[in-house]
Parts: C-alpha cells; structure tokens; sequence
C-alpha cells in the first residue's frame, strides 16, 4: 500500500522541519492544524505566479499571512513574477483544468520550493495543491516526486491532505477564522 496519509509520514518528520508550499488558506488550514498540533517545525512557503492577477494574489497573501500569525509559525514568500508562470505554460493555454498546463504548473512551483528547501537545509516539504476539489491530488504528488528527482538534502512527501475525513474539518476552520475562500484555483485559465 503506497504511504501518501500525514500519519504514514508523521515518525520521519517528527523531529525534522517540514516547509509546506501553499497556496492559499483555504488549502492549507487543516493541513497547517494537524502539523502544528503534532509539535512539528512547520514553515509554510508561498510561490504562486499563477495568480496573474495582483488584487486577487494580494487577497490570498493577505489570508496566508493571517493564518502564518494564528498559528505562530514562519512564512517564507517568494516573488511575485506571473510572466514565469505565463511562460512557463505557453502554448497550454486552452488545456482543460488537471490538464498539462496544471501539471507543468505544478512542477514549476514545487521545483521552486525544491530550490529554497536546499538552499535552507530543509529536510522534508510538502504541498496543500492537491486539496481543492478543482485538482487531482495524484497530479501534484506526480510532479512533486518529480521536482525532487535530483533534490539533494530534501525530500518531498506526497501526503494527500483529503484523507481522514479530513473536509468537514477544513470548511470548519474556514468559517471559524473567516477565511477568504476563492472559487478557482488562481490562473486566469482556470476561470473560465
């Protein structure tokens, strides 16, 4: 049985940081609870250039700042470059959402993260992409895996944050906290 529940990975990240890529509350929320009650050093790392548009990525910065705050712990974010993003998928533009424009947009960001976990001797990362109901999770954990091919120092786990039950918890601490909670994933391709 292949190990993708928190609880399968929980013994190796126990006493290691653990740098979670995020890409909005709404994502993350649960997420970010059940590692941070589990007294593991959690950082969340926020790199999104898919979020072409400044209001709405400055709407989604705002909410992981705050959900950072709440629950006291580090946030690393990167630039802010949606040209990386809308080069890095030319000629994608009209694939379906979980098509090839997602998948290559997956392995951008995490390959990102990638870089900064070596750069800061981060042993383990993970990501919230594969929560929303609008991604499969196999796509990301795919190219997770992959973006860590070469990885050295760091490791990616591909936990599936939809297991356990795990919904009712998550829309729980949306309203609790007043999340912010978007209806498409970011790019502007994903709106349509």
């Amino acid at each position: 049985m292949q190990k993708n529940s928190f609880q399968d990975f929980l013994p190796e990240i126990k006493t290691s940081k653990l740098l979670l890529h995020t890409c909005c509350s709404p994502c993350a929320v649960e997420a970010v609870e059940k590692i941070t009650s589990n007294d593991i050093s959690l950082q969340l790392y926020f790199y999104n250039p898919n979020i072409t548009d400044p209001i709405e990525y400055e709407k989604r910065l705002k909410e992981v700042k705050k959900l950072a705050d709440f629950f006291k712990i580090p946030l690393f974010i990167d630039e802010f470059n949606p040209a990386d993003f809308l080069c890095e998928i030319k000629g994608l533009e009209a694939e379906p959402e979980k098509g090839d424009r997602c998948a290559k947009c997956f392995l951008m960001r995490l390959s990102r993260m990638r870089n900064f976990a070596e750069k800061h001797k981060i042993n383990f990362t993970t990501s919230v992409l594969g929560v929303s109901r609008w991604k499969d999770f196999d796509q990301t954990a795919r190219a997770g895996m992959e973006a860590f091919l070469s990885a050295n120092g760091t490791e990616y786990l591909p936990i599936n944050w939809r297991k356990n039950n795990s919904e009712p918890r998550r829309l729980s601490l949306i309203k609790e906290q007043k999340i912010y909670q978007q209806n498409y994933c970011g790019c502007p391709f994903s709106k349509k």
